[in-house]
């Protein structure tokens, strides 16, 4: 997938033919941000989030718009938020990575193992990608468009995992996005854990 297909989900997303983009944060800044924050965390608690991009389908931020943010989170966090309100959130599998939606935002939680000083501490962490949606669109409620949202979330991340240099390359293939298969559901041994 190339920039092309991230443009393609925006412009679903926001249900525009066009949409104009705002860099709130360079690679570089949030590369470097990341970094520190990562350095200086406690493993308790999330870190400050770094905005990177905000898409709208005008020039006016008041007609909402797509937003994407990272930060760090403890190990287990994706699971644990999600169950304290699943009748407003559904969980979805991405190529083993776990993402949420809930229509207005989207989430992904993966590990991105980092060289050097780094290596401890990421491997205590999950990067959390989040993407708001304050558009008026009305399907962004829909099953399909949670699917193009995460999809679209996913390629963000990508960006931000091959310039802080993931060792582990948690997103390396193009995302398949499946609903997360139930918790106490039972599965065979050898399958894939997803609903159908």
């Amino acid at each position: 997938m190339d920039a092309s297909t991230e443009q393609q989900l925006l412009e679903e997303l926001l249900e525009a033919g066009t949409y104009k983009s705002s860099v709130l944060n360079s690679t570089s800044d949030v590369e470097e941000t990341l970094k520190t924050a990562l350095r200086k965390w406690s493993g308790e608690k999330d870190t400050s989030s770094v905005y990177v991009c905000f898409f709208a389908s005008s020039s006016s931020r008041e007609e909402g718009g797509v937003r994407t943010s990272f930060s760090w989170a403890p190990s287990g966090s994706g699971e644990a938020r999600a169950d304290q309100r699943p009748e407003t959130v559904k969980r979805f599998d991405i190529n083993g990575t776990s993402g949420e939606s809930a229509g207005n935002y989207s989430m992904l939680y993966f590990k991105c193992v980092l060289p050097g000083d780094l290596r401890r501490p990421s491997r205590h962490a999950l990067l959390r990608a989040r993407a708001s949606n304050t558009s008026h669109s009305e399907r962004k409620g829909t099953d399909e468009a949670m699917r193009q949202h995460l999809s679209f979330v996913y390629l963000m991340s990508r960006r931000v995992t091959e310039a802080l240099g993931c060792e582990n390359e948690p997103l390396k293939v193009d995302p398949v996005v499946k609903p997360a298969l139930a918790k106490n559901s039972e599965v065979p041994p050898g399958s894939l854990a997803f609903e159908k």
